[in-house]
């Protein structure tokens, strides 16, 4: 259960894009799924919010499966206000009624991680060009070539909600 509320706390503050270094073949073996429907992977994927990216799942016929779904939850309906939904990825308050139909073991899943990125630290670092903040890689993705960093170890992967959309 520690271990559980650490990921939560970490996962708090983690930024709104990551990247998977690692093979198809490595995900399958490591989560035990059985059947992949995700087409090919990249060698380097940058997973931005409502982009499509690596997930292992239960299928509806009980298969565990790795499929390629959309980053983030559907928007609740009072913050999309008639716009189009473009998905929400922090979720800070899961106890939100909004939430509750997602948290079913039906609805989990394993997001297969290699590094993720976070504004940079140091104030005022940002690209000439833009003049937006620059990205920092606490841990560089061509450095990690292993799903060592997976969310959370593959004996435990059903007690954790998803942060995945169906495509």
């Amino acid at each position: 259960m520690l271990q559980v509320h650490a990921l939560l706390r970490s996962l708090k503050r983690m930024c709104n894009l990551y990247n998977i270094t690692t093979s198809q073949d490595a995900i399958r073996e490591w989560t035990r799924a059985l059947r992949d429907v995700m087409g090919n992977l990249e060698p380097s994927l940058d997973a931005y919010p409502n982009t499509p990216a690596p997930v292992v799942r239960n299928a509806p016929d009980g298969q565990r499966e790795l499929a390629r779904l959309l980053w983030g939850m559907p928007t609740p309906a009072e913050r999309v206000k008639g716009k189009a939904d473009y998905g929400t990825t922090n979720i800070r308050n899961p106890q939100y009624a909004h939430w509750q139909h997602y948290v079913g073991v039906e609805k989990r899943c394993v997001v297969p991680v290699t590094s993720f990125a976070e504004p940079s630290p140091t104030p005022g670092d940002k690209d000439a060009e833009t003049g937006i903040q620059r990205t920092a890689w606490p841990a560089s993705p061509t450095q990690a070539t292993t799903p060592a960093n997976f969310l959370n170890p593959p004996q435990t992967f059903q007690s954790l909600p998803t942060a995945t959309r169906r495509v």
